[in-house]
């Protein structure tokens, strides 16, 4: 069976959406992921994950209370917003993600091929486990970990949440 990839806009679209919004729908249509493949996190009530080691592809759904520090919301009821959609490339855990990525980086390139598709790094985590990210846009911020050169173990699109 042949994939049809989401675009790296569309899943930066559904970044901040419900679980159950038309933008997350999308992604999860196209990858034939059903919320009911999403699992509770370690216990932890207001954080689901969706991991596939098959289309290598990893993301998480914050309850909205948490996310944008609602007073008075039981956590856990959601509705789930998606935080990140995380593609892996050089991992010895899950196949690497083969859809298209921002600006069209790849995980064989280098931080200098990088940056001269992106720009500049925005912020370098000094022994960060993400030490590269680029501010995309208001909401939106990429990280991309590279433990050896021109191997990035995986590159992820974060949401930017700003307060309600």
């Amino acid at each position: 069976m042949t994939i049809k990839y989401p675009t790296p806009e569309q899943f930066m679209a559904a970044l901040g959406k419900s679980h159950d919004s038309p933008e997350v729908k999308l992604i999860f249509d196209v990858l034939g992921i059903v919320w009911g493949e999403v699992q509770k996190y370690d216990r932890d009530l207001e954080t689901r994950i969706y991991q596939s080691n098959e289309l290598g592809v990893g993301f998480t759904f914050e309850d909205e209370g948490e996310v944008y520090e609602k007073p008075y919301h039981d956590s856990g009821d959601g509705p789930f917003i998606m935080t990140d959609c995380a593609f892996w490339g050089f991992n010895d855990e899950t196949k690497p993600y083969v859809g298209p990525l921002f600006k069209n980086i790849k995980f064989s390139e280098s931080l200098n091929q990088a940056i001269k598709k992106i720009g500049p790094a925005t912020q370098v985590r000094e022994g960060s486990m993400r030490p590269f990210s680029w501010k995309i846009s208001n909401s939106v911020e990429l990280t991309i970990e590279w433990p050896e050169p021109n191997k990035a173990r995986v590159i992820t699109y974060w949401f930017i949440a700003s307060k309600m």
